[in-house]
């Protein structure tokens, strides 16, 4: 008997607990606090946005490309030649 009274009473604390979140977070003042905010960071955001300088890309023709008729290795390797056993 005991042990269900203690079942009982951990099952209501932990609905009363649910409640009282859903109910808080569903509330009017913290819809209203929550796009405010969302609103601050997005002004500082464009605010702080407008103020950083532009960088100047020094990394052009950094890559260069290779045709295979330029290319000095002229080796040909088989992958498959690779894999057999050599015993």
């Amino acid at each position: 008997m005991l042990k269900e009274i203690k079942y009982l009473f951990f099952l209501v604390v932990i609905i009363v607990f649910f409640f009282l979140l859903f109910n808080h977070y569903t509330s009017e003042e913290n819809i209203k606090k929550t796009f405010r905010n969302y609103s601050s960071l997005e002004n500082k955001i464009d605010k702080y946005g407008a103020e950083l300088p532009v960088l100047i890309g020094d990394t052009s023709d950094i890559v260069k490309y290779l045709n295979k008729e330029e290319s000095s290795n002229k080796k040909k390797y088989f992958f498959w030649d690779l894999l057999k056993n050599e015993n």
